[in-house]
């Protein structure tokens, strides 16, 4: 598919958005409502129609576990350390 048709101009772009952010909270409405402890950031890309965590790429457990450090602010990505972890929570999750 040519897509070029698609850009517009540089005074005037066109931005085609092809992943979706979702945020679900594991627990409702009980607290602490925190991304990472209980609210997990999913993404849906709208081209292969396939969820996934949010992540930026296949960037390994250490650089996953520096990204979902509290001191950072960014907690998005736990929900693939979770992941990578088997689905265990493991002695240094950082939340």
């Amino acid at each position: 598919m040519d897509n070029s048709a698609n850009q517009g101009t540089e005074e005037n772009p066109i931005w085609i958005t092809t992943n979706v952010l979702f945020n679900v909270d594991i627990n409702g409405l009980k607290n602490p409502n925190t991304i990472g402890k209980d609210i997990f950031v999913f993404m849906l890309n709208t081209k292969t129609s396939k969820f996934s965590f949010y992540k930026y790429a296949d960037r390994g457990r250490e650089n996953y576990l520096n990204l979902c450090q509290k001191r950072y602010g960014n907690s998005r990505h736990c929900g693939m350390l979770i992941l990578i972890d088997g689905w265990k929570i493991s002695d240094d999750y950082p939340w």
